[in-house]
């Protein structure tokens, strides 16, 4: 068995002291004062890791608190309170824009008129691809943005050594 030999200097009088790697305690040969060997590389060591890890816990702490308040942020609340994400169009609300704008054509233009039609259809249909186009770009940047979300989670569960099914 080989030896690792260390060199330090003695608390009490200053001399050179070689140590052995393992032992606990080691007494000076010259003022015979009593030394404690404690693994301080070893603990670093530990302690530096331990910390990495409380590092990388609170980034991901902070990671999801981010995204939740995000979503709750893009998010559409439904009829009854539900949060859904964004991109979905509410149907029964371009229904009644649709309806809206054909009373107030009927107001301004007569109803047996082929033009009164004409501009409810227009109309009708410019409004409901306005709904359509601006939750379909909602949707995607927020499917944008939940992919870099999943992608920056997947690194931090990694680094930690987790499942990526945490959390």
């Amino acid at each position: 068995m080989t030896a690792t030999l260390h060199k330090l200097r003695c608390r009490g009088c200053g001399a050179s002291v070689a140590v052995e790697e393992g032992l606990r305690f080691i007494d000076c040969a010259y003022c015979g004062s009593r030394l404690e060997m404690v693994g301080a590389n070893r603990e670093a060591a530990e302690l530096r890791e331990e910390n990495e890890a409380l590092k990388l816990r609170e980034e991901l702490r902070l990671l999801d608190a981010a995204w939740e308040g995000y979503v709750r942020q893009v998010s559409v609340k439904g009829r009854n309170g539900e949060l859904h994400p964004p991109g979905t169009v509410d149907t029964g609300m371009v229904l009644f824009l649709c309806v809206a704008l054909a009373m107030m054509a009927g107001k301004v233009l007569p109803r047996s008129t082929l033009l009164w039609i004409l501009v409810v259809a227009v109309f009708g249909t410019w409004i409901l691809w306005l709904f359509v186009s601006a939750a379909s770009e909602r949707q995607h940047a927020f499917n944008s943005a939940r992919g870099v979300y999943d992608s920056q989670r997947r690194v931090l569960l990694r680094k930690l050594g987790w499942p990526e099914s945490v959390g």
